[in-house]
């Protein structure tokens, strides 16, 4: 029963995420020694994954194989993993604490 209530948070979070009249806004940090700032708006997407921390506070997301922690109030996307090692489905610790996910470093998938 825990599994599916989860599941089905995980569906509605998803949905109730991508079906705002308001676009997901993600700002990039400023590059290094630079002031310039990317503004990305996300609509929709394909292959995407989010996952709502424990606390119901956090989402960690994937888009474009990086992973991206956002408050469930929506704002500014932090990047947690380079966008080099194609990070997809992400899934946070009972604890909250920590997040798993899979990833391409070193040549290979591996769970992280």
């Amino acid at each position: 029963m825990k599994k599916i209530n989860l599941f089905f948070l995980l569906v509605v979070t998803t949905l109730f995420v991508f079906s705002c009249q308001k676009p997901l806004s993600i700002t990039s940090p400023p590059l290094e020694k630079s002031t310039n700032k990317k503004t990305i708006t996300v609509k929709e997407g394909t292959n995407m994954a989010v996952a709502v921390s424990p606390d119901k506070q956090t989402l960690v997301l994937d888009l474009q194989g990086r992973l991206w922690t956002l408050s469930i109030e929506g704002g500014m996307a932090i990047p947690i993993t380079d966008p080099l090692g194609d990070a997809r489905q992400p899934a946070w610790s009972p604890d909250g604490q920590h997040i798993c996910f899979q990833g391409y470093w070193e040549g290979n998938w591996h769970i992280y």
